[in-house]
C-alpha cells in the first residue's frame, strides 16, 4: 500500500533538500546527495535510487560550478 501524499510543507522540504544536495555536489562534497539516494533505497528500493542517483548526477553536472 502506498503511504499518504506528503503535504505542501514536506515537499518544500524535500526541493530544498535536493537542492542544497546539488549545490554542494557542485562543490565537490556528495555527502548530502548520497544521504538522499541512501534514504530513496531505504524506503523504495535499489532501483528508485539507481534512477535518483543519476537524476541527482544530471543535476550536479549541469551549468557551471559553484565556487
Amino acid at each position: 500500500m502506498i503511504g499518504a501524499m506528503p503535504n505542501a510543507n514536506e515537499r518544500r522540504k524535500a526541493w530544498s533538500n535536493l537542492m542544497r544536495a546539488v549545490h554542494e555536489g557542485k562543490r565537490g562534497n556528495y555527502g548530502p546527495a548520497r544521504q538522499i539516494v541512501e534514504a530513496v533505497r531505504a524506503k523504495h528500493g535499489d532501483m528508485a535510487a539507481d534512477s535518483q542517483r543519476r537524476e541527482l548526477w544530471r543535476m550536479i553536472q549541469t551549468g557551471e560550478k559553484k565556487t
